[in-house]
């Protein structure tokens, strides 16, 4: 199986964008939360932007966990 579709079951089952207040990851869009884009980017990002994210911006950082590599 190649990455991406394994990029494509994942996200499938992470889901879409949640804000819950019970939920101590916050913010989080296809199973990337606020926190770790923030380190991903190397800078604050706000609610809307993890709300905007799309499986094209959340692709390298799967793959940099998956390899291990840092891509971003």
């Amino acid at each position: 199986m190649r990455f991406d579709d394994c990029l494509k079951y994942v996200l499938h089952h992470e889901g879409g964008f949640v804000h819950h207040p019970k939920d101590p990851g916050g913010a989080t869009n296809l199973g990337c939360t606020k926190v770790v884009w923030e380190e991903w980017c190397g800078h604050p990002v706000t609610v809307d932007d993890i709300k905007a994210l799309t499986p094209e911006d959340v692709g390298p950082l799967y793959r940099s966990i998956v390899t291990g590599k840092q891509i971003g």
